[in-house]
């Protein structure tokens, strides 16, 4: 009888030191669960994705056309408006260029889920194409333009030919819809010269500063440098001009607060990013 009533209570004890043990664990695991939610929430409010578009055309002309289908500077509008639609869905925050630089000087609380779309070279499907979709997801954007590439008048709209936005429909868009900013890709720093260098890798400070000497006409406050990239000529005549900030490919990553002004890193979104690529770009998981 004694020995039945030891080993029931024998019993109970393992039962309780299971118990005991299995509560210990779960917190554990809880707590842990809470850690890295908590640390999944520090790094989306302490970096900024800036995503980096180019060109686009409708997706039977990208596949039909070998001159867009081999460029993967040139993507599908059908597969850009399917990024956009995540974006609304998901509940993304899409900044202005003010906002965002307000964030960057510390002047500004922005939403956990907040990204800045760039897009460069200033093609004329920024006002047929890019313009229409942005507005019906009520999305902000900057645009950045070559300035002596901008004729004062837009081109209609032919999927197979690759032309300029114009100042009056950049002006049209600005009045109608400011989400969408124009700023500047320099005023003649893109393309290349005869000998196939790009202009202000090899241009002096003299002739870099005549270059933003001629681009303050239009009051630009943000830059992205052609094809990203920059030297310290360029970072010294940018300090000078009245230009607050500037974007580059030059350091791959995200944007945070301690990032240089003029060094502000951007995320390519190409015609061979994936669509899941981009969604993983925007959560930081990729």
């Amino acid at each position: 009888m004694l020995s039945k009533r030891r080993n029931t209570k024998i019993a109970a004890v393992i039962i309780c030191a299971i118990f005991l043990a299995l509560c210990i664990s779960a917190i554990s695991n809880y707590r842990g669960i809470i850690n890295i939610a908590n640390e999944k929430i520090a790094l989306m409010q302490g970096c900024v994705p800036v995503l980096a578009f180019h060109g686009f055309v409708p997706q039977e002309i990208k596949e039909s056309d070998s001159s867009f289908a081999d460029n993967q500077w040139i993507d599908d509008f059908e597969g850009f408006e399917k990024q956009m639609k995540y974006l609304h869905d998901n509940g993304w925050h899409t900044l202005t260029a003010d906002e965002f630089y307000a964030w960057h000087q510390g002047k500004l609380e922005i939403p956990e889920k907040s990204c800045l779309l760039t897009f460069d070279d200033g093609y004329y499907e920024m006002y047929y194409l890019i313009y229409p979709i942005l507005k019906k997801y009520q999305m902000n954007a900057i645009a950045f333009v070559i300035s002596s590439y901008t004729p004062e008048t837009t081109a209609s709209y032919n999927p197979a030919e690759r032309n300029q936005i114009g100042w009056d429909k950049v002006r049209e868009i600005e009045e109608d819809y400011p989400g969408l900013s124009f700023e500047s890709h320099s005023y003649n720093l893109h393309g290349f010269d005869e000998d196939g260098n790009e202009p202000w890798v090899t241009a002096t400070l003299d002739e870099l500063r005549e270059d933003f000497k001629a681009n303050a006409q239009y009051g630009f406050q943000y830059m992205a440098y052609p094809y990203g990239g920059y030297n310290k000529t360029m970072l010294t005549a940018i300090k000078e001009s009245g230009i607050k900030m500037a974007f580059t490919f030059k350091t791959p990553g995200y944007a945070t607060k301690s990032c240089n002004a003029y060094k502000i890193p951007r995320q390519k979104i190409t015609a061979i990013t994936t669509f899941g690529e981009f969604a993983k770009i925007l959560e930081k998981t990729l």
